[in-house]
């Protein structure tokens, strides 16, 4: 099993301020289950933990990530596309230097 599900999930749980029984109950598994998952000592099924994520707001590679990350910026999901030439990728490079030094440092 992922080694960031059991974490993430007790973690997740924590910051809605439920107990596991509150939880388990609003998702009408058991409380026995819920402790089983944050333990690591078992794997909820995928429907389950679709369930768990659209309680807790989260996707479900939420989960899996050793860390929340922060999303890739616009331009690099550009520079990553399959669909962009030579051409376009060096346009997008130029504008991008141009919005690197147009805006303020963080």
């Amino acid at each position: 099993m992922d080694k960031f599900l059991p974490f993430k999930l007790k973690k997740a749980r924590e910051r809605t301020g439920l107990s596991q029984g509150a939880f388990a109950r609003a998702l009408k598994l058991s409380s026995e289950y819920i402790s089983l998952l944050e333990a690591g000592k078992r794997t909820p099924s995928f429907a389950t933990l679709q369930k768990i994520s659209a309680f807790l707001n989260r996707d479900i590679a939420f989960f899996f990530h050793e860390r929340d990350a922060t999303p890739p910026d616009a331009f690099t999901l550009l520079f990553r596309a399959e669909t962009v030439d030579d051409r376009a990728r060096l346009e997008l490079q130029k504008f991008r230097h141009y919005c690197d030094d147009y805006l303020p440092s963080k």
